[in-house]
């Protein structure tokens, strides 16, 4: 059964991931298939990234040997689109490569607060401070909860390998998205809890 699958639609190509069991080398491949496309897509469960808040909690790749060649190519032109670390927030990558633009939606509404919650990151030096702030008096060679299958050294020596990145905003907010695909432009529209209002506007592309 396969965990990477592909399709184009127009000029754009969309790779959806099992982020459960993924097949690398299947990723590989759609990706140089996808090489010269207007817009990538990747979609999964879990962000390429670890979460600021949990620190290592799965994330897509996370122990693969090989995840720094995944990132590396998917710096050249991706746009991923995940979930699973219940907030709204924006990354990006810039490189001489590319731009990697990394979107993290969440559905998870289950308190009026969330329509309006603050802003708790707009600097890409504080990635890793949320995780820093929660996990204080945590010993660095303890882990830190039943979850969590890394210490906090190692959480944090792992996200200090994104620190390069240009752009990180954080909401702990959640509703419901659209993405919108305009030639040249993408754009991700954030509606807080059931409301039909456009609360915010993400420019991906």
């Amino acid at each position: 059964k396969p965990s990477v699958w592909s399709a184009a639609e127009g000029p754009d190509v969309w790779i959806f991931v099992d982020f459960t069991r993924p097949d690398v080398d299947a990723l590989f491949a759609a990706l140089k298939a996808s090489e010269g496309c207007r817009h990538l897509f990747l979609a999964s469960h879990a962000p390429i990234s670890p979460s600021d808040n949990w620190g290592f909690y799965w994330f897509l790749l996370g122990d693969e040997p090989r995840l720094d060649e995944v990132r590396r190519r998917l710096r050249r032109n991706a746009i991923v689109l995940a979930g699973h670390v219940h907030c709204t927030s924006l990354m990006e990558w810039k490189t001489s490569e590319g731009t990697l633009t990394q979107f993290i939606a969440n559905s998870v509404w289950t308190r009026p607060e969330q329509m309006d919650a603050p802003l708790v990151a707009d600097d890409p030096r504080t990635f890793g401070s949320l995780y820093v702030n929660k996990h204080v008096n945590d010993k660095p060679d303890e882990y830190d909860g039943k979850y969590t299958v890394r210490t906090r050294k190692e959480s944090l020596a792992l996200m200090a390998e994104y620190a390069d990145m240009t752009t990180y905003r954080r909401w702990n907010d959640a509703g419901h998205y659209r993405l919108e695909v305009s030639g040249d432009n993408v754009d991700m529209l954030f509606y807080a809890g059931d409301s039909r209002e456009v609360k915010r506007r993400f420019r991906l592309r």
